[in-house]
């Protein structure tokens, strides 16, 4: 291979670089753009993302099958756990 074919390939992935770098400027662009316009929008993306994140973060820790069962009993349980009073106040 010779030195003009190395500087012709260099100046090939130059290019795709700057190419993809206008393209991903320009797509930030538009999000942050996008994020302005909608804030609510924006709020409820992020807040989304951190429960997932906290789901995701959780079984990590403690194991998809002992959430599952610690699910599983509370629903089971009958509200056994409720405090006397409301559980009055809920089968009146």
């Amino acid at each position: 291979m010779t030195m003009r074919e190395l500087r012709d390939y260099q100046d090939k992935a130059l290019r795709g670089l700057k190419s993809a770098q206008s393209s991903a400027t320009d797509g930030v662009r538009n999000l942050y753009t996008t994020a302005l316009d909608y804030p609510k929008a924006t709020a409820a993306f992020v807040l989304g993302a951190a429960v997932a994140g906290g789901v995701i973060w959780a079984l990590q820790r403690y194991g998809y099958r002992r959430i599952r069962q610690q699910v599983v009993n509370r629903v089971r349980s009958n509200g056994a756990r409720r405090p006397a009073r409301r559980r009055q106040a809920v089968t009146q």
